[in-house]
């Protein structure tokens, strides 16, 4: 994976440089240094995002699923 994917999934997860870096367990930089092509982003670095990707889809998927099983309430309305 090259710095550019990086960040176009970073993105596409709608997370920061720090929130990646925090789920990743390396600092803010790190992940900038990947980005910019500074460093290499490491193999295991881009398994670990593909392993965010899958986990940020399932939750999607329950959320999405279980926001349908929800019943609508109805808006209590109050007057003065």
């Amino acid at each position: 994976m090259k710095g550019k994917e990086l960040k176009a999934r970073r993105t596409a997860l709608g997370l920061t440089q720090v929130q990646l870096a925090e789920t990743l367990g390396v600092q803010p930089n790190t992940v900038a240094r990947w980005e910019n092509g500074v460093l290499d982003v490491p193999m295991l670095v881009a398994l670990a995002v593909e392993t965010v990707e899958r986990s940020f889809r399932e939750s999607a998927k329950t959320n999405s699923s279980s926001s349908k099983k929800r019943s609508k309430r109805p808006k209590s309305s109050s007057r003065r």
